[in-house]
């Protein structure tokens, strides 16, 4: 059985959340996390999502051009010397949380504004103590979750592929396409306007 809390969500009493949103944006063509969604940033659609949760905390990793966090629960850090190399955000995020309190911590993306909390439940619930990850198409992605005895690993990477080689093995939850959309160039942004709208596929482009 799942464990709940009080108030009948699943519980994420042990688990401390990491939302990324240092990245560069380059496709984009500028800091894409404060474009507006349905009278929104792009970052507030997640950060809302994932703040009916009750973590352990919740930490955002951002270089400063996100608006603030702070209604959602989040504390905001900034990654060392303003890196975009993935690793560093992750680094970042870890080191904010107090990890001798956490056995598991999961990772997502501040560009994914359709994830839901049925999906968010059903990694917590497939988690089997060391990651689990989030898939639409067979390959591993966030959101995800790494248990405690991965956090050295999580502490040591190195680049801007973050954790996906840690996800190799992991079981992965199911998710539609358009759940895990990340919104990486205008295009998306418009394609993620149109199904906020409710518009045919054929206005998706």
């Amino acid at each position: 059985m799942r464990p709940l809390n009080e108030t009948g969500m699943i519980c994420t009493a042990n688990m401390g959340l990491i939302l990324l949103a240092a990245g560069a944006a380059r496709r984009f063509g500028g800091p894409k996390l404060v474009a507006n969604l349905q009278g929104q940033p792009l970052l507030h659609h997640p950060a809302a999502t994932l703040s009916a949760f009750p973590f352990a905390s919740r930490i955002v990793v951002s270089t400063g051009e996100q608006q603030d966090l702070g209604r959602f629960g989040f504390t905001c850090v900034s990654p060392p010397e303003k890196s975009e190399a993935l690793a560093q955000s992750i680094m970042a995020g870890m080191m904010a949380l107090d990890l001798v309190k956490l056995d598991s911590v999961m990772i997502a993306l501040g560009d994914m504004p359709f994830i839901t909390p049925a999906h968010i439940e059903q990694l917590i619930e497939n988690f089997n103590g060391s990651a689990v990850a989030s898939t639409s198409q067979g390959t591993p992605q966030p959101p995800a979750i790494f248990g405690r005895s991965r956090f050295p690993e999580l502490l040591e990477l190195q680049g801007d592929q973050g954790a996906k080689d840690m996800l190799r093995d992991a079981p992965l939850v199911k998710a539609s396409a358009e759940v895990l959309m990340d919104v990486d160039t205008p295009e998306d942004l418009a394609v993620a306007e149109a199904i906020l709208l409710g518009k045919p596929a054929s206005c998706r482009s």
